[in-house]
């Protein structure tokens, strides 16, 4: 299937339609050129294929030129747009679980980026990674309204924090307006021309409790979104990713036990899913450690002590020897190797 003819939840434009009416845009001037009606829009069963749903932002685009545009679009893009997924963010417990509703059940998000997570030290950040080869003249508009969606999420649950919790916003692209209207929008640092997009956060954000948690709900809100995500097997994300995900999220290092209750399955299920995915649970979890302890032993204020407390082990001789069954040297060797390599390179 090309990425143009993916076809989703009609549901997904209703915000647009929403933003158009609200700015006066007629919905003849918004359809045009997608073939679609006014009237498939009163069946929220039905379905809109990618290529549609593009035209009808450039549409918009085109006829409120201004950058701030795809920022407002953002602001139409609140948790409930979201459907059931967005009850299960409403009533999750904490930040951490909203972030594992975006990465575990982004096929069910009107987003057009997958959302990765990468810990560094007491930093993360969530990579927005282009899901449909979108064209280049839309994807800074969309990846601006997505972080701007996000922010509006967050300040939801949290009013006012997003400035507060989040450090950076890198851009792959330059600014399509003044920098400082930027700085008002999002963030303070807002960086352009970068080699990825991603917003970075300190990693204590993942603890803080939301206020009108509902444990219960948001439990039966996973199990329909576990439901809805299998009926969309070609978009679904592998187990593989959803047990890193737990690991980067989660507090020292969780164990097989405590990973399969978080994703609702028993061990066996669970160890069945992965080997058919040609991994095990100790490949995701040495993985993750030799990731964090490479992002930590890059800052020379971590002693090898602290790094082996951040990871988890009661002692810092036994990181020792998992850093060196991984990679063949010590922790000290490995950092001295990175600095003069740095150096040279300098």
């Amino acid at each position: 299937m090309q990425d143009r003819e993916i076809r989703r939840p009609i549901t997904g434009v209703f915000p647009y339609l929403r933003f158009a009416a609200d700015k006066g845009v007629g919905m003849e001037d918004v359809l045009m050129g997608t073939g679609l009606r006014d009237t498939n829009f009163l069946d929220p069963q039905n379905e809109i294929s990618l290529s549609q749903e593009l035209a009808i932002v450039r549409n918009l685009v085109e006829r409120l030129p201004a950058p701030e545009t795809a920022w407002e679009f953002g602001r139409y893009f609140y948790s409930r747009a979201h459907g059931v997924l967005g009850g299960m963010m409403e009533s999750a417990p904490t930040v951490a679980d909203v972030v594992a509703c975006w990465i575990e059940y982004a096929s069910l998000l009107h987003v057009y980026f997958r959302i990765n997570l990468e810990t560094a030290g007491d930093k993360i950040r969530l990579y927005a990674e282009n899901r449909f080869n979108l064209p280049d003249d839309l994807f800074p508009v969309l990846l601006e309204r997505d972080i701007i969606a996000g922010q509006t999420a967050i300040d939801h649950r949290l009013p006012g924090t997003f400035g507060k919790f989040a450090t950076s916003i890198s851009l792959a692209h330059g600014p399509r307006t003044d920098e400082k209207k930027y700085r008002e929008y999002f963030l303070v640092h807002v960086r352009f021309n970068q080699g990825s997009n991603y917003v970075e956060t300190y990693k204590d954000i993942l603890n803080v409790p939301l206020p009108g948690a509902a444990p219960h709900k948001f439990e039966l809100f996973r199990q329909q979104c576990q439901a809805e995500n299998s009926l969309r097997s070609q978009v679904r994300p592998y187990v593989t990713d959803s047990v890193m995900l737990h690991f980067q999220i989660g507090k020292g290092n969780p164990s097989f036990q405590d990973i399969a209750e978080k994703l609702n399955m028993s061990e066996r299920s669970l160890r069945e899913k992965l080997a058919r995915e040609g991994r095990s649970f100790r490949e995701i979890k040495n993985q993750y450690i030799l990731q964090q302890a490479v992002n930590l032993l890059s800052d020379p204020s971590q002693s090898v002590e602290n790094i082996s407390d951040a990871l988890g082990y009661s002692e810092t001789c036994a990181f020792t020897r998992a850093f060196e069954k991984l990679t063949g040297m010590s922790p000290g060797k490995y950092r001295k190797t990175i600095i003069s390599n740095k150096t040279d390179s300098d």
